[in-house]
């Protein structure tokens, strides 16, 4: 499986798209925020309540779970494959790696704050919401590049150069073995 993590704005739902359409599977996660416009439901991610989330992990079916930015994201056991992509938060990360069954390879996708600032106002974020994710971003990503296999800067790069990396980073390691 690969991971993807990195901060607001950082282009990780566009690498995971993209990895989608090089015939990886996405791992849908669960998630209590807000549809965003233009987002499907089963699509983006299952969206669903507090108490549904919880249900699912009181019967002991999620792989990781999170809070963030006062919603909770989870990714369902079921989603978790060899040929799968997902995008993640650092705790999920962890407790991924957590996980003895699986095989995890964890790419932090990185772009400035500035940079990521721009995405966010272009992609029509409320700017008291990127704010928000600006600085929780710096508590939660603290110390992330020691949690991951490898590091994509994605500062001024393209986005299938960007994909490049990722890619080429992958299968660096599976042919390693």
């Amino acid at each position: 499986m690969i991971v993807l993590t990195g901060e607001s704005g950082v282009g990780k739902s566009t690498i995971e798209a993209e990895l989608e359409k090089l015939g990886y599977r996405k791992a849908i996660s669960h998630t209590t925020r807000k549809i965003r416009e233009g987002e499907i439901d089963g699509v983006n991610y299952f969206y669903v309540t507090v108490e549904e989330l919880l249900k699912l992990e009181e019967e002991g079916k999620l792989g990781e779970h999170i809070q963030y930015l006062g919603n909770h994201y989870a990714l369902v056991k079921d989603q978790i494959t060899d040929d799968s992509v997902v995008v993640v938060e650092p705790e999920g990360l962890r407790q991924l790696r957590e996980k003895e069954d699986i095989n995890i390879f964890a790419i932090y996708l990185y772009a400035s704050e500035e940079t990521r600032k721009q995405r966010m106002i272009g992609r029509g974020d409320k700017l008291e919401n990127i704010h928000e994710r600006l600085e929780g971003d710096k508590v939660v990503f603290k110390g992330v590049k020691d949690m991951v296999d490898g590091v994509v800067d994605t500062e001024n790069k393209t986005i299938p150069e960007v994909l490049k990396e990722v890619v080429d980073l992958y299968e660096k390691v599976l042919s390693r073995g």
